[in-house]
């Protein structure tokens, strides 16, 4: 089976292909003058690599161009439905699987929430969504031709694995971790080539390929407070085994600030946690939102403090702001540190919309050189909860490009 080769590895051609499909893709139908311009080849060579693709049904050609005098040129644009890719995005809240062309449109789509989230339970979800996404997929599958994976843990990418944090007891420390061979598992039981990714990897991607401008070359995507997607120089970065991008380290922090960069932060930034310990200390004082629960602490859940933002509860966005300013200070610190145009906050967070952040842009403007913050863009991620998935599909996509 043909493995889906990295960028890092990609031959001048590779990356010939990359380009001339990708200004395809952007901003079809062209030209092969416009492409010319747009990837800083001359026409000629534009003209071999275009014939080749329309030679594999990857490009067609279109209605004639607008004449400006003289003959009019011919337009070509990609063939969308020619190839397409499976995209599987395990998050904060749901496994969300894809498929999608070309373009990007998604053809077929499963979402479940697992109720557990051990590794064992992990896979054969992964396994039997996939199963059902393909059963379910009408379109032609012989087209499909791969699939990526973007999923929490350390991944080594040149081996396919990922270590997993499985909880084994009570204490917050119970932890042991387990190294699993993902893609080989999944290359064996579907006979498809498969990309494992780090989940804030993918994510970054995933916005950098479907809507970041051309001038954006260096951005950064916060993955929640848990990782950090890197693009230096239009490029995704991943370290030497592709595990770049961790935002915490093992000891517990002396104090507030040391435990921003030190803790091992949840996915919902601890949030959760700090309520329930606040309100079970004013149980006298019964909140909006402990009435909203019965009572109950154990039904509070991320969709809940959402809810209960968005109708003003003060405690709720009191412990947002606070948990906000904590990542606010990692996003000064990689502000300072890689100077990117783009930082986007996503993973799920950027569902507490404007007080999170609010927060952490202010926070940027504290704690960064003035030269960084001033130049950062801070947004929220606008593919959501299909960013790791339609992420980890875009990634196949470019590598399928790369390899024509």
């Amino acid at each position: 089976m043909e493995g889906l080769k990295d960028n890092v590895r990609f031959s001048e051609r590779a990356r010939r292909n990359v380009a001339i499909l990708e200004s395809l893709r952007k901003a079809g139908p062209l030209t092969k003058a416009e492409i010319s311009n747009m990837v800083g080849l001359n026409v000629v060579t534009v003209t071999n690599y275009i014939n080749h693709f329309i030679d594999t049904d990857l490009v067609v050609e279109k209605d004639l161009d607008v004449s400006q005098g003289g003959r009019r040129a011919v337009l070509l644009d990609l063939n969308a439905d020619a190839s397409y890719a499976i995209g599987v995005g395990v998050n904060m809240n749901s496994l969300v699987a894809v498929i999608t062309n070309i373009d990007g449109q998604i053809l077929s789509e499963i979402k479940i929430k697992p109720e557990t989230m051990g590794i064992k339970d992990i896979l054969s979800t992964i396994r039997k969504i996939l199963s059902e996404l393909m059963g379910q997929f009408d379109g032609d599958k012989s087209k499909i031709k791969g699939i990526g994976i973007g999923i929490g843990g350390v991944v080594n990418r040149q081996a396919g694995t990922i270590k997993w944090p499985e909880k084994v007891g009570d204490d917050k420390l119970d932890y042991v971790s387990i190294y699993v061979p993902l893609r080989e598992y999944i290359e064996r039981d579907f006979g498809l080539p498969v990309l494992v990714e780090n989940d804030a990897t993918v994510s970054a991607f995933g916005e950098y390929w479907f809507y970041l401008d051309s001038d954006v070359e260096n951005m950064l995507y916060l993955f929640s407070g848990v990782g950090c997607g890197i693009i230096l120089n239009g490029e995704l970065y991943r370290g030497s085994t592709g595990s770049a991008g961790e935002l915490s380290i093992a000891n517990e922090g002396e104090s507030p600030a040391e435990a921003c960069f030190t803790s091992r932060v949840p996915a919902d930034l601890g949030i959760i946690a700090e309520l329930k310990k606040r309100l079970k200390k004013k149980r006298d004082d019964i909140s909006p939102l402990v009435q909203s629960l019965g009572g109950d602490l154990d039904k509070l859940d991320f969709d809940k403090v959402i809810e209960a933002a968005a109708k003003g509860d003060a405690l709720v966005k009191e412990v947002i702001r606070e948990k906000a300013k904590c990542l606010g200070l990692k996003a000064a610190f990689l502000t300072n540190l890689l100077n990117p145009q783009v930082l986007i906050i996503g993973g799920g967070i950027e569902r507490l919309g404007s007080e999170l952040m609010d927060e952490i842009r202010s926070t940027v403007d504290s704690w960064a050189f003035h030269e960084m913050a001033a130049a950062v863009r801070i947004v929220p991620s606008r593919l959501g909860e299909y960013s790791v998935a339609l992420g980890a599909s875009s990634l196949v996509m470019r590598n399928v490009f790369a390899q024509l």
